[in-house]
C-alpha cells in the first residue's frame, strides 16, 4: 500500500511538540532538555584521521539503540527548553527581482519549495517596505510563470493594512501579506541567515510592529479570496475547438462562505494553446475582489467571537470550480464544464481555484505557512555549577571545575517521556540538587548536572596522580573486582573540594566540610571501557589511553554519586556529533537546534 506523510501530519507532529513545552508538566505537558557530552575521544574515523587531524570527520549518528543508549551515558549537562527557547520556523526566502515564485497553491505542499532546477523560488518572499518594516508576502499570481520586474508595492492604506492583497501593473504578480518578521523583538534566532521565525498564532493580534487586531483585519482583507486557479500540468486538456490560441468563456460556480450560492461577478475566459489545451485563465485581483472576499464572524486571539466584521461584495469564497461554458463547447445544449464534448481527441482540463484561507492571510500563519521547522536553543554559561567549593561538599552540589575545561563532543535534544529523568528525593545519596546552587544564570529546575563521581578523601599523592591522567584525553580509571574481572570508566574531570576537614569520612555529614576532591566519570560501549558496576567503595587506578598505570598507588573513594540526571531516563530525539569543544568559565556554547518535523 502506497503513503505518504501529509502537510498536516507534519504539522500536528511539530503542533503536539510545541504543546508540550507550553504546558506545565502536571497539566500533560513534557519537559524537553538540550544535552551536551561525550568527553572522551572518537576513534579513527572512515579515512583513518584521529581525531586531533584537521581533516578529521565525527562519525554520522545512525538512530540505534546502542548509540541512544550511550548518548545518555555520555551526558554532562542538561538544559530544560523553556518556553522562550523554542520558535516555529520557516525558511528565509529573500525576494528578487528578475526572479520566478511559485504560486501559493493550497493543493500543492511542493508550493513552498524551490523547483528542483532552481527556476522557480517558493511562493512567499521577506521583504523591507519603504518604512523599513520586514514583511512576509505570499505569491497569489506570477503571471502565468513569469519574472518579477517590480518591487512589492505597498498595501492598501486603511484599517485592513497590511492585511491586503496588492498586484503589480506591470509584472502582474498578486502579493498577500502574511506576516511581519520581528527582526528587533529579542529572540535566539533573529540573526539566521536561514530561517525566519513565526509568530504564535496568539501574538497575532498583540506584538506585531504596533498592528492590533490583527486577526480580524486578516479576516477582512482577504478570508476566501478566489485569487487565481491551477491548470494541472499533465491534464490540461487537448482538442478543445476554435483556431488556436483562441479565448472561451467560463463561470465560476459554488458557494460563499455564508452559504449562499455565487451569483454575481462569477464571469471570466480562458485562453487556449497551440494543440487546444487550457494554457492559462485570464483573471486578475480586481476580478477576485469583485467576486467578493472577508467573512463577518471569526475568533481573536484568546478564541473569543469576533462581532463587527465587514465583508466586500457577497463575502468569502468556502468552495468553488469553473466551469468552460463556451456555446462553441456544446453538444446537444450541453456544457463541457458539465458533460463530455465528443469532438475527436478531446478531453477536459483539470482546473482548480485557489481559495485564500477561510480566516484570511495572516490570521493563522502557523497554519498558512510550512511551520514544521522548530527552533530550539540552550545556552550553556560558564561552569553551570556551583563556583563555591567549600559549603555542602558531602551533598549532591556540583563544583564548577567539574563542567569547564574538558571536551565536549555531542549536542542530544531529550524528552522526558515518563517524568523520570531529574532525581526527586528529598534526603539520602539521591537528594535532588536544585543545581546550580549559586549560578544566578540558572534558577532550579533548569539545569541538570549528569556526570556521576567518585567521593574521595584529601590524599595529595593521589590527587596528583587524578591530576596528571585528567589532562589526557582518553584517560580512565579502573578498579580490580576480582577474578580477572576490571570495571572500566572514562575519567572526565577532576574537582578539589575544601580540605579543612579532611579526616570526616562521611559523604552524608552536612555538619562539617568533608574535603577530598571528586572523580567524575561515564561508561558507555566504547571497547576500551566496560559497563561493569564499580563497587560502592574502593579503590581506583588511573591509566593512559594505552593501558599504562598513571602513579603508583591506588586512590580510595568512600562513595559513588550523582547529579541530578537519572541515569539511562529520557528518550533521545536528536543527537549532533561534532569535532572537540573545550569549555571554559568564560564562554558560552550557544547551541541552537533546527529540527523538521
Amino acid at each position: 500500500m502506497a503513503a505518504i506523510i501529509t502537510d498536516d501530519f507534519r504539522k500536528n507532529n511539530i503542533d503536539r511538540f510545541f504543546n508540550d513545552v507550553f504546558t506545565a508538566q502536571g497539566s500533560g505537558g513534557k519537559n524537553y532538555y538540550v544535552g551536551i557530552g561525550k568527553t572522551d575521544p572518537y576513534e579513527a574515523d572512515t579515512e583513518g584521521d584521529l581525531e586531533s587531524v584537521t581533516a578529521f570527520d565525527p562519525p554520522v549518528p545512525t538512530g540505534s539503540v546502542i548509540e541512544k543508549d550511550d548518548v545518555k551515558k555520555n551526558l554532562m549537562t542538561l538544559i530544560k527548553v523553556g518556553t522562550t527557547d523554542v520558535k516555529r520556523l520557516v525558511p528565509q526566502i529573500k525576494f528578487q527581482i528578475g526572479r520566478k515564485f511559485k504560486v501559493y497553491n493550497p493543493s500543492d505542499p511542493t508550493c513552498f519549495d524551490a523547483a528542483n532546477d532552481g527556476d522557480f523560488l517558493p511562493c512567499y518572499a521577506l521583504y523591507t517596505g519603504t518604512d523599513n518594516v520586514q514583511r512576509v508576502y505570499v505569491c497569489l499570481g506570477n503571471n502565468n510563470g513569469g519574472v518579477t520586474s517590480e518591487v512589492i508595492p505597498p498595501m492598501i492604506a486603511g484599517t485592513l493594512f497590511p492585511y491586503t492583497a496588492v498586484q503589480n501593473s506591470t509584472d502582474n504578480y498578486i502579493w498577500a501579506y502574511a506576516f511581519t518578521f520581528n527582526r528587533v523583538d529579542a529572540n535566539k534566532f533573529s540573526d539566521s541567515r536561514t530561517f525566519i521565525d513565526l509568530p504564535r498564532n496568539e501574538d497575532v493580534d498583540t506584538i506585531l510592529s504596533g498592528i492590533t487586531n490583527g486577526r480580524s483585519r486578516a479576516a477582512q482583507g482577504t478570508a476566501g479570496l478566489l485569487y487565481g486557479f491551477h491548470i494541472h500540468p499533465t491534464r490540461n486538456g487537448k482538442s478543445y475547438p476554435g483556431v488556436h490560441p483562441t479565448t472561451l468563456n467560463a463561470t465560476i460556480v459554488g458557494k460563499h462562505i455564508d452559504g449562499d450560492t455565487i451569483s454575481a461577478n462569477n464571469t471570466c475566459t480562458v485562453t487556449t494553446g497551440t494543440n487546444g489545451e487550457i494554457a492559462r485563465v485570464n483573471w486578475t485581483l480586481t476580478q477576485a475582489q469583485a467576486l467578493g472576499y472577508g467573512r463577518t464572524n471569526t475568533t481573536n486571539s484568546a478564541g473569543s467571537a469576533v462581532t463587527g466584521l465587514t465583508e466586500t461584495g457577497s463575502g468569502g469564497i468556502k468552495e468553488a470550480s469553473l466551469v468552460i461554458t463556451d456555446s462553441s463547447l456544446t453538444v446537444g445544449g450541453i456544457a463541457t464544464g458539465q458533460g463530455d464534448f465528443d469532438a475527436a481527441g478531446f478531453e477536459k482540463a483539470e482546473i482548480d481555484c485557489l481559495i485564500a484561507p477561510q480566516n484570511g492571510f495572516g490570521h493563522s500563519p502557523q497554519l498558512d505557512m510550512p511551520s514544521y521547522y522548530a527552533g530550539i536553543s540552550a545556552d550553556f554559561k560558564g561552569g553551570v555549577g556551583n563556583e563555591a567549593t567549600g559549603d555542602n561538599a558531602g551533598e549532591n552540589e556540583y563544583v564548577e571545575e567539574a563542567l569547564v575545561d574538558v571536551q565536549i563532543r555531542e549536542v542530544s535534544l531529550l524528552v522526558d517521556t515518563n517524568n523520570t529523568m531529574a532525581t526527586k528525593y528529598s534526603s539520602g545519596d539521591h537528594a535532588e540538587d536544585d543545581s546550580p546552587w549559586s549560578e544566578t544564570d540558572y534558577t532550579a529546575e533548569q539545569a541538570l548536572n549528569c556526570l556521576q563521581y567518585f567521593q574521595c578523601l584529601n590524599d595529595s599523592t593521589a590527587q596528583a596522580n587524578a591530576a596528571a591522567a585528567n589532562a589526557i584525553p582518553g584517560a580512565y580509571v579502573e578498579q580490580d573486582i576480582g577474578s580477572g574481572v576490571k570495571a572500566r570508566a572514562w575519567l572526565d574531570q577532576v574537582s578539589r573540594l575544601e580540605t579543612s576537614d579532611p579526616a570526616d569520612a562521611d559523604p552524608n555529614d552536612t555538619g562539617s566540610q568533608q574535603g577530598g576532591f571528586r572523580i567524575y566519570f561515564h561508561q558507555n560501549s566504547a571497547r576500551q571501557i566496560n559497563q561493569f558496576p564499580f563497587s560502592s567503595s574502593g579503590s581506583l587506578t588511573f591509566r593512559n589511553p594505552n593501558g599504562t598505570q598513571i602513579g603508583s598507588s591506588a586512590l580510595a573513594y568512600t562513595v559513588i554519586k550523582g547529579g541530578e540526571y537519572v541515569q539511562g531516563e529520557g528518550d533521545v530525539l536528536f543527537v549532533d556529533t561534532r569535532k572537540p569543544i573545550t569549555r571554559n568559565t568564560q564562554q558560552t556554547e550557544e547551541v541552537r537546534l533546527i529540527l523538521q518535523f
